[in-house]
């Protein structure tokens, strides 16, 4: 099955984390760097996820997942080591029409979370719907160790001509080629 790749908006969204182990430290930490809403639902957590919450970058409930817990959250990650109670948080995101990643579980996956290499504002993602997360891990370091350090200041520079550039160059195909023979160069 092909998969529709997105780069999401998460600012000021809510987002639902129920886990408080290791994996689920991951996974908020990539909700948090994309500004999200993260609030934790886990009858046990992790000193740094209790940091986290004492410095009000997370709400977190210490407690177990409750069906409406998955109400108006924009993504729901199941993130424990328990396969019922994961599976009871895909049904209740399923029945809410929320997407959900099932860690570990693709069959229960609405989308996936790619290994990422980041060049601000340059983001690379790399998936392999779920069949190894391995391999993306390893294209991810061979990506970093290939892709120019400075890439993102290239980024920002041709995103503050970019306006001049459409006034002065007004014919589409041409200010493609523009763009091209810029960043051929």
């Amino acid at each position: 099955m092909a998969l529709y790749p997105i780069a999401l908006r998460l600012e000021g969204r809510r987002c639902l984390v129920v886990g408080g182990g290791r994996v689920a430290e991951r996974k908020i930490a990539a909700l948090l760097d994309a500004a999200a809403d993260v609030v934790v639902v886990a009858p046990e957590i992790t000193p740094a996820l209790r940091e986290l919450a004492t410095q009000g970058r997370i709400a977190l409930h210490e407690r177990e997942v409750l069906a409406g817990d998955v109400i108006g959250a924009t993504l729901v990650i199941a993130a424990t080591d328990i396969p019922q109670v994961n599976e009871t948080v895909w049904q209740a995101s399923r029945a809410a029409g929320v997407l959900i990643n099932t860690v570990d579980v693709p069959s229960h996956c609405d989308f996936y979370t790619p290994a990422v290499v980041r060049r601000a504002p340059v983001t690379v993602s790399i998936s392999t719907d779920g069949h190894s997360p391995g391999l993306s891990a390893w294209l991810r370091r061979h990506l970093e160790a290939a892709l120019p350090a400075r890439l993102g200041e290239l980024a920002e520079t041709l995103g503050e001509l970019r306006a001049q550039v459409g006034r002065m160059i007004l014919e589409r195909t041409e200010r493609a080629a523009f763009w091209n023979q810029v960043v051929d160069d």
